[in-house]
């Protein structure tokens, strides 16, 4: 039984998500060039743990208030196929939403860095108006997204350090940016039905599937061209070898994705691209790792 809810909770909460914004923020944390020692990995760690509540809130909110979306375009969804009740939704998703504070106003109180806390704060406030409002906005929905799927990259370089951005870390975030952007602008062409009639404005409602596959394949193709930038960067052989290879099926991935959407618009081919464009974005991420 408690297996189960565990697993519900999981599932609600898309832990697969989670377990990346967390690599995300590790990668962002090395692209600041720390100093490991007991102070820097205790930050770390609960600035991770920070980072994990506040995806787990956003998305746990998110089903919270898309249960009539999700009757048309996801009835599997865990609220809607009876997995656990809204309100125990609600209930997981704030007390997340606290838990996430509370970790990243520790390392303020402790460490005095501002910065984390402040992206979290902004986090959780463009997911939460994204949950209730911005999802109804054409554009403006997807890229709150997508700047949540790219700011962990942000958010892990200021758990060491205040000084300016790195550029590294400035295209980490870019490349991830435009690739979840694409992936957004397909996900509205997955969720086209339910869209229309819950009256959520997306590229796909407003323009079409025609348009929506256009400006998803060029975001694609634009992470892929900002990656080949990071070649650039000086490192030794054999991580040069390994960054080659998993940035090499990242790009594949993602080419083969914006390809795929373009010849063939419809559903089965956009949710066919969206799964996997998710890995591509795993692999893309463990490259950057190995770069750092």
């Amino acid at each position: 039984m408690l297996l189960k809810k565990f697993r519900t909770i999981m599932k609600l909460s898309r832990i697969e998500h989670g377990l990346m914004v967390c690599l995300a923020s590790f990668v962002g944390w090395l692209s600041s060039n720390p100093i490991p020692s007991e102070r820097s990995v205790t930050i770390l760690i609960v600035g991770i743990s920070s980072a994990l509540f506040v995806e787990m809130s956003v998305f746990t909110l998110n089903d919270y208030f898309n249960i009539e979306e999700d009757k048309i375009s996801k009835p599997h969804r865990p609220i809607v196929a009876g997995e656990i009740s809204a309100s125990s939704a609600l209930t997981l998703g704030i007390i997340t939403l606290l838990l996430s504070i509370m970790c990243s106003f520790l390392v303020v109180l402790l460490y005095k860095l501002l910065i984390q806390f402040i992206i979290v704060l902004a986090a959780l406030s463009l997911g939460i108006l994204y949950d209730i409002w911005f999802k109804r906005v054409v554009v403006l929905g997807n890229i709150i997204v997508a700047t949540l799927t790219a700011i962990p990259f942000i958010y892990g370089y200021y758990l060491y350090t205040e000084e300016l951005l790195s550029t590294k870390a400035l295209l980490f975030t870019l490349i991830a940016f435009s690739a979840a952007l694409g992936r957004e602008v397909v996900k509205g062409i997955v969720d086209m039905e339910g869209d229309r009639v819950v009256g959520v404005k997306t590229i796909a409602t407003v323009w079409g599937a025609k348009t929506a596959a256009i400006v998803s394949s060029i975001l694609m193709i634009t992470a892929v061209l900002l990656s080949l930038y990071l070649f650039t960067y000086p490192t030794d052989t054999m991580r040069l070898f390994l960054f080659s290879i998993f940035i090499t099926i990242t790009n594949v991935i993602f080419v083969k994705s914006a390809i795929a959407v373009l010849r063939d618009i419809n559903i089965v081919t956009a949710e066919r691209v969206r799964r996997l464009s998710l890995i591509g974005m795993l692999t893309g991420i463990i490259s950057f790792l190995v770069l750092v």
